[in-house]
């Protein structure tokens, strides 16, 4: 919107409230049109094959790409609803959690999971915002099925499981194999993290002989030369937590391994320079030690915060604050506690959208996400991210099991895992879901 036009529509609206009773949410309403415009004028709108959106109120009504409209319930008394989700039309596959999804710039690519049965799933989809549609890719080899980790290269998705893995070429639809990681141990999204280094793909966190969960190995695969090399052992196990890349160093953020049966006492923060093949250890997060923490990277710094306390039985996690590592200093800095207890999206990567941090796993009971602005420290609510059908009488709240890519103004989710925890499912999950959904976060409020 003309900035010339927003000052005026304000003016007159301070200027005339003394002689014109207006309704309570008419300046709630005002502000919503100027954030839809803004967003419009900014090109961040959904494409028309995907949904239609229409504010009533506080309230969102979707209209998905089968035509059936869901009512999404309006936010608790008081705070305004920010932050859109847009149903995405059927995917050309079968539902499925623990599935890997990596974003290209152009589509988001899904493949591998569980449908609740021990065998993985074959069949793979692209989805692209611009378009509003799917198609279908060719179906990975058996190596990638299951739970994979996945990172895209610019060119080409690579994605590892167990002991070997594959290398996907959207421009020929064609998977070649990876060659098995010597010595390297498995791959598995539930103790290894990878990421690009914009050359080869680092791999830290493989399980170990016999299935030892210590995941304290780390290796370099090259696509281009279908080789690994195996690089020092961290110093120490990384068995639970993330890693994100810098742009020079690897990052890895979690706990120190349970001990005999006993909780870990502290938090660890370790950095791998590839380059250098070097470990070193960083300044610990000032944060009590726990389970499952988001760890995000925003561009400029590591956003770390939430996570549940061991033993604990909540699913949403325990804590409320968070810090922020820099990495150009060296240092932490703390930020404001959040709202509510929330914490990070377990075996997959953390994302942020635009420079804002977004936890889709949180305690709020209306089931709304929460987004960081690390500048300003100002935590958000923004909309429950499923629709209401998606969930049984008595079946816990939320979306597990799926990962969340950012499209670096919006963010993705498709597939994942709803209701019980308990006895359902590949290992115990839950019933494995095929809806989508595309997240527009609230606009920021800094000027």
């Amino acid at each position: 919107m003309d900035t010339g036009i927003e000052q005026r529509l304000r003016a007159g609206l301070r200027t005339s409230v003394e002689d014109v009773t207006v309704a309570d949410d008419l300046p709630a309403r005002i502000d919503h049109r100027i954030r839809v415009r803004r967003r419009q004028a900014l090109g961040l709108r959904v494409a028309a094959g995907v949904l239609a959106v229409v504010a009533a109120g506080t309230a969102v009504v979707v209209a998905g790409g089968d035509g059936r409209s869901t009512e999404m319930l309006p936010p608790a008394v008081g705070t305004p609803a920010e932050g859109t989700w847009a149903p995405l039309p059927h995917a050309p596959i079968s539902p499925r959690f623990q599935h890997a999804a990596v974003w290209t710039g152009d589509e988001m690519i899904v493949f591998g999971g569980y449908d609740g049965g021990e065998d993985g799933e074959s069949g793979a989809a692209a989805f692209a915002p611009a378009t509003g549609a799917w198609r279908r890719l060719a179906s990975p080899p058996g190596e990638v099925r299951g739970a994979p980790v996945a990172v895209w290269t610019g060119t080409e998705v690579v994605a590892l499981n167990g002991d070997g893995g594959a290398v996907y070429d959207p421009r020929t639809d064609d998977w070649r194999t990876v060659a098995e990681s010597d010595g390297l141990g498995r791959v598995n999204s539930s103790v290894s993290n990878v990421v690009w280094t914009g050359e080869q793909v680092l791999v830290v966190g493989a399980f170990g002989p016999g299935g030892d969960r210590r995941g304290d190995r780390a290796a370099l695969y090259d696509p281009d030369t279908d080789a690994w090399t195996p690089l020092p052992e961290a110093p120490e196990a990384l068995s639970d937590g993330d890693a994100v890349w810098t742009g020079d160093e690897l990052v890895f953020i979690g706990h120190e391994p349970p001990h005999g049966g006993r909780a870990p006492e502290r938090m660890i923060a370790l950095a791998l320079d590839p380059a250098t093949a070097t470990w070193r250890t960083l300044p610990a997060p000032p944060l009590a030690v726990r389970g499952q923490p988001l760890v995000a990277w925003t561009g400029h710094e590591i956003v770390v915060g939430g996570g549940h306390d061991f033993g604990s039985l909540g699913i949403s996690g325990d804590h409320e604050d968070a810090a922020a590592f820099v990495p150009a200093t060296g240092a932490w800095r703390p930020l404001p506690d959040a709202p509510t207890a929330f914490q990070g999206n377990d075996r997959y990567a953390d994302v942020a959208v635009g420079g804002r941090v977004v936890a889709f796993e949180t305690a709020d009971p209306a089931g709304r996400v929460l987004v960081l602005d690390p500048p300003t420290g100002e935590w958000r609510f923004a909309t429950a991210p499923n629709r209401p059908e998606l969930t049984e009488p008595g079946e816990l709240p939320g979306r597990r099991e799926a990962p969340v890519v950012s499209t670096g103004t919006t963010a993705l989710l498709w597939g994942g895992g709803v209701g019980s925890s308990e006895g359902g499912g590949s290992w115990g999950c839950c019933r494995a879901v095929g809806e989508g959904a595309l997240f527009t976060p609230p606009v920021s409020r800094r000027r």
